[in-house]
């Protein structure tokens, strides 16, 4: 009964699990990130150096360090579900030297022009405030809205639309699902993945970010 306007999900690799760790935000923009260039950054080297444009987790600070700092390649400092990032040794390793490549992050506060740039096909950060219906391990669909628990970042790869028939208690017709990638492990949701009505998404969104690479960016020099 869904019609897929866009399905980013067989594009992309296996979702990511950060463990307990809060470095959602720079996971998710750099799967967005790799995506725009077909290649693997360091999401650990972006939540790392964020700290310093103002705090990890902040989208301005994850803006500001991909616009001026860039990413090196993952391989260089892989992201860890056991790291430490409030320990004093927490840096990257002499290993780290680039290239470092940039990224323009555009702030969209109007959840009708993110979900314009996904049904283009393009996935956007989406920063929300989760609720309880999110921390069930076995969800697919979130419908309801009653929390809010806590901030979270999550990338929305797709778009739906419910052509069935009303149901009480259910979708209308025409209704719009967003389709997310989190980044707790392939056994939340469905293989990592959930929708979310836009009703919900309305409730919860606090601000989607949209990144493009940033050229010439290919810089060899550690910042």
């Amino acid at each position: 009964m869904l019609r897929w306007v866009f399905d980013g999900r067989s594009d992309s690799r296996p979702v990511d699990d950060q463990g307990m760790r809060s470095i959602c935000l720079a996971v998710s923009a750099t799967f967005v990130h790799d995506l725009a260039r077909d290649d693997l950054m360091s999401a650990e080297y972006l939540h790392w150096d964020s700290e310093r444009y103002g705090g990890r987790g902040h989208p301005r600070s994850v803006a500001k360090s991909l616009a001026t700092t860039g990413q090196p390649p993952s391989a260089q400092w892989p992201m860890d579900a056991a790291i430490d990032d409030t320990d004093s040794a927490y840096a990257p390793s002499s290993l780290v030297i680039g290239p470092f490549r940039r990224a323009v992050t555009e702030t969209y506060f109007d959840l009708d022009l993110a979900i314009d740039k996904v049904a283009g096909g393009t996935p956007v950060v989406m920063c929300l405030l989760t609720s309880p219906e999110f921390y069930d391990p076995d969800v697919s669909v979130i419908t309801t809205w009653t929390g809010p628990i806590a901030g979270h970042a999550v990338v929305a790869i797709g778009l739906a639309i419910y052509d069935g028939p009303p149901i009480p208690g259910g979708p209308e017709p025409g209704a719009r699902f967003l389709c997310l990638r989190n980044s707790w492990g392939a056994d939340w949701g469905r293989a990592g993945h959930v929708l979310m009505s836009e009703v919900v998404a309305r409730q919860c969104t606090q601000v989607a970010l949209d990144i493009a690479p940033l050229d010439p960016d290919a810089r060899s020099i550690r910042a």
